[in-house]
């Protein structure tokens, strides 16, 4: 401990708070400077500006605002911090700030690309002590097969597994997602084709009821 620092503790600190000199404390006032030290680191700590959120360009240099981006063939980014962080991001859908997920770390002015179908990235900035910001989610929608419904990854009977898309607005996407949800069903042999048959009377039933 330096100098400067055992005199703040031992003097500055102690006459601020209206302690008195220190040989005359008892343990009554030893225990309430103790308890008004850590009160304060905890306003200090508390009062750090967060890591703020991880900003993403397209291949022009041009921020992107939202957190859904639409495109066609090929959509190549990257990401950028103002400030000096690693940048850790996962495209399975799980979460980059736990160490123990299957994150890659975002080397400098690396371009990333988007290549087929929907895609959803996770993004979080990790400052050097260790404290990440808020995770960005962002779902890059292929505008050819936007309205196709189909899981992010492998089905597990005991895992959720997620599905992106975008909603239909016509007949024509209705029947695009409502086509693609019922071979998925099959694919994944959660239903036979008959059971499927009368999933679909019965709902179509209770509609029209």
């Amino acid at each position: 401990m330096t100098r400067v620092k055992r005199w703040l503790i031992f003097n500055d600190f102690p006459e601020a708070f209206g302690f008195g000199p220190l040989p005359t404390w008892g343990t009554d006032k030893i225990e309430d400077y103790i308890d008004k030290l850590l009160k304060g680191k905890a306003l200090i700590d508390n009062s750090k500006p967060p890591v703020g959120d991880v900003i993403v360009l397209n291949d022009k240099n041009e921020e992107v605002s939202g957190n859904t981006i639409s495109y066609r063939g090929q959509y190549d980014f990257k990401f950028e911090f103002k400030e000096d962080t690693a940048i850790y991001y996962t495209d399975d859908g799980s979460d980059p700030s736990d160490v123990k997920s299957e994150r890659k770390r975002f080397q400098k002015d690396e371009l990333l690309k988007i290549t087929k179908g929907n895609r959803t990235i996770k993004v979080v900035a990790c400052d050097k002590k260790g404290n990440y910001g808020n995770t960005r989610r962002i779902l890059f929608v292929d505008a050819t097969k936007k309205h196709l419904i189909e899981p992010s990854g492998i089905i597990f009977p005991d895992i959720d597994t997620e599905v992106t898309f975008i909603f239909p607005v016509d007949k024509k996407s209705a029947q695009i997602s409502i086509d693609s949800l019922f071979k998925e069903i099959l694919k994944a042999k959660i239903v036979t084709v008959e059971d499927l048959e009368e999933i679909a009377s019965k709902i179509i039933g209770e509609i029209k009821s």
